[in-house]
């Protein structure tokens, strides 16, 4: 009997070790693929390019999409050298969530409409939401959409993601300045 109460005291405590071990991965994981988003969000917008050459059609601007299940960001950036020749220097960018939960991240070239590159960034994320600070009038006060007509940066952006369970991260990004600063978990 009492190997009996030792055996089970032992298997609840390798349980509850596995368990733990598995979250802590769990975790691990869910944390670098926010800080790979981080990563790629400051990237991006630390590149865009708006004013300069008005023969050129840059983006930053929100607008509605069928593939998405919120407002699409679209943004012209420096890309930089790549291996895609077409994905070079200048490009559009997207963020958007699509109808699987999935945040993700397209480049397409502004040379050739048929070359694009498309990332799934995060998953299980209910609610995305871009906020823009717009102080064009009295007001001064943040939006939810910045339409092309707009032919200026707004000062500050803030993105703020719900994903499944509850989890809410918070971004801001101040342009004009090469910060992107995480507001919240």
């Amino acid at each position: 009997m009492l190997i009996g109460i030792l055996f089970s005291v032992l298997f609840n405590f390798l349980k509850d070790l596995g368990f733990h071990q598995l979250k802590i991965s769990r975790d691990k994981k869910s944390f670098e693929k926010e800080h790979y988003f981080h990563v790629k969000m400051s990237q991006a917008f630390n590149r865009i390019v708006f004013k300069g050459d008005e023969k050129k059609k840059r983006k930053f601007c929100t607008e509605t999409s069928e593939e998405s299940k919120s407002l699409l960001f679209k943004f012209t950036f420096n890309n930089g050298k790549t291996p895609i020749v077409d994905l070079c220097n200048e490009v559009e960018g997207r963020f958007f969530l699509n109808r699987n939960q999935e945040v993700i991240f397209e480049i397409y070239s502004l040379k050739n409409e048929e070359v694009k590159k498309s990332e799934c960034l995060l998953t299980q994320v209910e609610k995305m939401e871009f906020l823009f600070f717009d102080p064009r009038d009295d007001k001064k006060r943040w939006v939810s959409s910045w339409p092309e007509t707009i032919k200026e940066l707004p000062p500050m952006m803030k993105l703020e993601l719900h994903f499944k369970g509850g989890k809410e991260l918070s971004y801001a990004f101040f342009f004009g300045r090469n910060d992107f600063i995480s507001i919240g978990s």
